[in-house]
């Protein structure tokens, strides 16, 4: 899921200290997807639900890293991928 998020921040230009604060991050969002994964006691909408939560808490964390020039080009770059990428359907 992070996957092209990660490789998008990391194409920012971002300082040693922010490489360092992205890459915590990025583990950090990937303990918690990997415990939400193989948590049999919920459904998948509740999964659904947790990721979309995990997802949000990631981009609050990385625009606390990120000045407002590089949220403003992560911005960009999230949106040209979701527009090249075809729906999902259910």
């Amino acid at each position: 899921m992070h996957g092209g998020l990660q490789a998008a921040v990391e194409s920012l230009n971002l300082t040693d200290d922010q490489k360092a604060k992205v890459k915590d991050i990025f583990a950090d969002a990937k303990t918690k997807r990997q415990a939400v994964s193989s948590d049999a006691s919920l459904t998948d909408d509740q999964k659904k639900a947790k990721m979309k939560e995990l997802h949000s808490a990631t981009m609050a964390k990385l625009n606390e890293v990120l000045t407002p020039e590089q949220q403003t080009e992560l911005k960009t770059k999230m949106e040209a991928a979701k527009a090249a990428k075809p729906p999902a359907h259910p």
